[in-house]
């Protein structure tokens, strides 16, 4: 009988015992399931219950790959826990980390350096690096497959940012008020740009979007004020409301031939100088005026077959200066072959392509009036 009663409360310690729990290994606390012999690195809650988190992890932090705990070895897969640890400075993940968890770093405002493993992270969460102020540079890995929302909004100091080639996706508000960020190339790989995912980064002068973005969401452009021209790519069906609104210094813009609507107050507040447009049928545009406040004596260029539809279609019609995109050289190279009487032109040190029928080109290929 006492045999039985042994076992029998043997069976219910077992049972009672949870297959995650709370560790501390030298100083980083993890979550870890036993049965898996896998870890999250986490933040102190149940060692110090009573207590801000926020202070526990400072300086320089290296994670390891594995640790022992009870002569058992847990492979770090996830990391998370440091949000407003204001004293980290930098953190190195090793090669076993899938995940960055949501909220990860968020709030570390002296955070100046992380190194990410190459080959291994698959997802960056939800506001992982959220107002991480002192971030200056982030090299996504090739690995990356998504990034969160909001997952680097307002690292004010990112001035270099390099995206992996396998990201699906860029998500709404991911670098939202980084207005220090100066260009950004969107890999193929992207099939659509979120809400407000680039508003606000007034720094932002170059934009290279990849072709298979089939989407460019509401505000994702919008206010970055030092954008002076951007290619819509052929993949692009649509722009949406206020994409590029209070892009002050956007000179230039050219629309894919995929194009089939652009949304309300699209270009808005843009200093455009000239807009080419490639659909063949003229794009729908939405109630309220893609184009407010752009001039519209500025020369719009449309397929040579379609001067005729973009000249009656609703917005489009508005502007008078309505062009074969035929007729104007996009380089030096093609005004030189166009014709053997075209000519190079010095001019006050300038040099211009002069057309046989008297129009000027400087030589990105752009008219002088």
């Amino acid at each position: 009988m006492k045999t039985k009663l042994f076992f029998l409360l043997l069976a219910i310690v077992a049972c009672s015992i949870p297959s995650w729990g709370e560790i501390d290994v030298d100083g980083i606390y993890y979550d870890v399931d036993w049965e898996n012999h896998t870890a999250a690195v986490t933040w102190p809650g149940l060692f110090a219950p009573m207590e801000p988190h926020h202070d526990y992890y400072n300086g320089d932090v290296i994670i390891p790959k594995t640790f022992v705990y009870e002569d058992e070895i847990f492979l770090v897969t996830v990391v998370g826990g440091f949000s407003f640890c204001e004293g980290l400075v930098s953190v190195s993940i090793p090669s076993s980390v899938t995940k960055i968890a949501q909220e990860a770093f968020s709030g570390c405002t002296n955070l100046k350096s992380v190194s990410f493993p190459r080959n291994s992270i698959k997802e960056i969460g939800n506001s992982a690096f959220y107002g991480c102020s002192s971030l200056t540079s982030i090299d996504i890995p090739e690995s990356v497959i998504s990034i969160g929302s909001s997952a680097f909004c307002g690292c004010s100091s990112l001035m270099y940012l390099s995206l992996g080639s396998n990201l699906k996706s860029i998500e709404r508000d991911v670098f939202r008020n980084c207005s220090t960020l100066i260009s950004v190339t969107i890999p193929n790989s992207v099939t659509s740009i979120g809400v407000g995912a680039f508003y606000g980064c007034s720094s932002l002068t170059s934009v290279t979007i990849g072709s298979g973005v089939t989407r460019i969401s509401d505000d994702a452009f919008a206010y970055c004020s030092n954008l002076t021209s951007i290619v819509i790519p052929n993949s692009v069906t649509t722009i949406g409301p206020a994409a590029f609104y209070g892009c002050e210094s956007l000179a230039d813009v050219t629309l894919g031939n995929s194009l089939t609507y652009i949304g309300d107050d699209a270009f808005t507040g843009c200093a455009l100088t000239s807009i080419t447009c490639k659909a063949v049928i003229p794009p729908v545009c939405g109630d309220e005026d893609p184009f407010l406040f752009v001039d519209r004596s500025i020369p719009l260029y449309v397929p040579a077959g379609s001067v005729d539809a973009y000249k009656a279609a609703d917005t489009w019609k508005e502007f008078y200066n309505i062009h074969p995109i035929s007729s104007t050289p996009t380089t030096i190279e093609d005004a030189n072959v166009s014709t053997v009487r075209t000519r190079k032109v010095l001019n006050n040190g300038m040099m211009y392509i002069l057309m046989p029928d008297g129009r000027t080109y400087d030589m990105q290929g752009k008219e002088v009036k």
